[in-house]
């Protein structure tokens, strides 16, 4: 009972903590946003210049690492007693909606194109071969094994040894340590990020095709209105609980986006 009353404590400084962090953020952003968005691409581009080989790296070790996890006898092991809740297809419904939902309709086109026409580094490949590496790589295996790390790494812990949610639980001492408790701190906030940029990219793109088919030029209005109605789906999805909410929009979000990909398919390439 004590220790559920120090773990409860303990969520709730967490908690605090990070819509503190988040409501500051949000409040610089919105006071100097050319600011924050100039920071924020000097602190890319350095982080790019001096990390960028090791994100390769880290990248391929991942893909490498979970391959053979999943050759090898390990791989067969199964996390936890029950059997899975739902159907394989609302799985990847929901991964494929959560992971890359708004963005890969987007910038799996954009990107190659404009590596194409930009080519980001020069080698004795065509543009054509460069741009569409950097795009599978970018939207490729990459990007769900490092999904699929994190995932093992939560399952493992959560299912076998019954820890916690957080992913400070694979670390040992984890409930005294404060540097480890910062990684829960740190997964909070760019789990918060990567949400707020795919709500970006998802309302660019609805903003974007309403403007082309009714030449409608008040943009700030309309960002507004499709921002506010992407929260309140997303509000209502989970407010409805998984199996009657993400699970029922993201089987209608693959089934939607398979329409699109035929009719691509259909009128451009036949």
């Amino acid at each position: 009972m004590v220790k559920k009353l120090v773990n409860y404590i303990q969520s709730q400084k967490l908690l605090s903590l990070s819509i503190l962090i988040i409501c500051s953020f949000s409040v610089y952003i919105f006071i100097q946003p050319e600011n924050f968005y100039t920071q924020i691409e000097s602190y890319s581009i350095v982080i790019r210049e001096y990390f960028g080989s090791f994100y390769l790296w880290l990248g391929l070790l991942a893909v490498l690492f979970l391959i053979i996890i999943a050759f090898s006898p390990i791989g067969k092991l199964r996390l936890g007693s029950k059997t899975p809740e739902y159907k394989t297809f609302s799985w990847l419904a929901m991964l494929y909606s959560a992971g890359m939902g708004a963005g890969i309709l987007l910038r799996a086109v954009q990107e190659p194109v404009f590596m194409q026409q930009n080519p980001p580094i020069s080698t004795e490949n065509s543009a054509e071969i460069i741009s569409l590496e950097y795009t599978f790589y970018q939207w490729g295996f990459t990007a769900w094994a490092f999904y699929g790390f994190f995932a093992l790494v939560i399952g493992y812990y959560l299912f076998v040894r019954k820890k916690s949610v957080l992913l400070s639980s694979a670390f040992k001492h984890s409930e005294t340590s404060y540097i480890l408790k910062s990684v829960d701190l740190l997964t909070i906030l760019t789990t918060v990020v990567g949400i707020v940029a795919a709500i970006g990219l998802g309302t660019t793109q609805i903003k974007g095709g309403i403007q082309h088919l009714f030449q409608f030029n008040q943009q700030y209005y309309l960002e507004f209105e499709v921002t506010f109605l992407i929260f309140l789906f997303g509000f209502l999805s989970a407010y409805r609980g998984i199996k009657k909410g993400i699970q029922q929009i993201s089987n209608i979000n693959i089934y939607v986006t398979l329409i699109l990909l035929f009719f691509i398919f259909f009128f451009k390439v036949i």
